[in-house]
């Protein structure tokens, strides 16, 4: 069976797409979207094709793999994407056209990652296909690459943010951003004790959007520019449960066998 992929993303843009989505923040918070979407594309049929040959049975309707990668590249498009909206939402169109420094981090980073995606569609094209040598995934490059852009390309929708609203006491000082509404599903599938994180979803406020705890009682503001630390996943299997306690014949408990009362078993 032959995985059907999708187009593999252009690794560097067309002169007519440069001239005209390029110089403004609206076509580059696309284009950044767009190609970390091509990539989860991508490596979600790749990881499908890899479950569905591996000789294991499983259901009908597999649940869908997640990874750090896939979690990084759809967090990503989400994160960019909704700082954006919110920032146009009180700015306005100067907003979507941005300034000279917004573009710049924006337009950078968009040609890093579209490299790597590039890199990413190739060598799982290859692996796919009878006809040519498998090739390693570049994993770990486009994983770095995706935190890099997301956390690079938020901070600069948020400065540019600050910078526009700077003299306009009707708008919050910093961007506010709400907890991503995908992070939930994203990091249900993962272990607690992994992750060590409590996160509680509070009414937004200026100066107050979302307050994270670390699990050891401290809490702390997440605004724009800030990230949520996710501990590494971990594919460790679960602890087996703990042995239940049952109940003893003279009312004593214990925990794993019956403890009988001397005076009944006399």
């Amino acid at each position: 069976m032959v995985a059907i992929m999708p187009e593999a993303p252009a690794a560097t843009p067309t002169p007519a797409v440069d001239e005209v989505e390029l110089v403004r923040v609206d076509g580059l918070v696309e284009r950044l979207a767009s190609a970390l979407e091509a990539g989860l594309d991508f490596y979600n049929t790749w990881l499908q094709s890899q479950q569905a040959s591996n000789g294991y049975r499983t259901p009908a309707r597999a649940r869908p793999i997640k990874c750090a990668v896939s979690t990084s590249l759809d967090m990503s498009s989400y994160r960019i994407q909704s700082t954006y909206q919110i920032g146009f939402t009180l700015i306005g169109p100067d907003f979507a056209a941005g300034d000279d420094q917004a573009r710049q981090t924006l337009h950078t980073n968009l040609s890093a990652l579209q490299s790597k995606i590039h890199h990413l569609c190739h060598a799982i094209g290859c692996s796919l296909s009878p006809q040519q040598q498998p090739q390693p995934l570049p994993l770990r490059e486009v994983y770095l690459c995706s935190e890099q852009v997301r956390l690079t390309s938020v901070s600069a929708l948020s400065q540019q943010y600050r910078r526009m609203a700077a003299g306009r006491p009707s708008l919050p000082r910093n961007l506010p951003v709400p907890r991503p509404k995908r992070m939930s599903a994203l990091l249900d599938d993962l272990d607690e004790a992994d992750l060590r994180l409590t996160s509680e979803e509070r009414p937004m406020s200026e100066g107050s959007f979302v307050t994270v705890g670390d699990g050891g009682g401290v809490e702390r503001v997440v605004t724009a520019e800030s990230e949520v630390p996710v501990a590494g996943v971990r594919s460790n299997p679960p602890s087996p449960p703990l042995t239940p306690k049952v109940r003893g014949v003279g009312g004593f408990w214990s925990g794993g066998g019956v403890m009988v009362d001397r005076a009944i078993a006399s």
